[in-house]
């Protein structure tokens, strides 16, 4: 798939989402006809015109000074299901603020030299993931477990 055409599917499945639960108004509950050639609906009671959400997220590669990939993974993952590190972008806050604030969430390190690199559409808020043919050994350390309240952080040592 080229580059225009992967880009045409990913808008086409982000609206085809958002049309199909956003048939009422969140404001009235009012029933809400499609404009703007799909880019909007406007509620036919409160006459309140909506729009796609946007979900600003962040994918990063944390590398060390010896080029070492940081993966981290879900406690309720498979074994061997790895993934980067990658979030949501909080209201108010810059695509670096949120880099530094995943990493320090999900692995308990601070980063330094945070680099933008580029970006993408994505139509569905989902987390790429990589899966190793197994867990990584002692050179690699252990994987990131979470702590109370839901946190990721770095595991807790003997």
């Amino acid at each position: 798939m080229t580059a225009r055409d992967a880009g045409l599917a990913t808008t086409a499945t982000a609206l085809a989402a958002w049309h199909a639960r956003s048939a009422y108004c969140p404001a009235c509950g009012g029933r809400t006809e499609i404009i703007e050639a799909g880019w909007a609906r406007r509620c036919s009671d409160c006459a309140t015109v909506h729009f796609p959400r946007t979900d600003p997220a962040v994918i990063m590669a944390v590398t060390d000074t010896s080029d070492r990939l940081l993966l981290v993974r879900g406690a309720s993952w498979a074994p061997g299901r790895y993934s980067v590190v990658a979030g949501f972008v909080e209201a108010g806050e810059s695509v670096e603020a949120a880099v530094a604030r995943e990493v320090w969430e999900e692995a308990g390190l601070r980063v330094a030299d945070v680099e933008y690199v580029a970006s993408q559409p994505l139509a569905l808020p989902t987390v790429p993931h990589a899966r190793l043919p197994r867990p990584p050994g002692p050179r690699g350390g252990p994987a990131p477990t979470r702590r109370p309240g839901g946190r990721r952080g770095p595991p807790r040592l003997p």
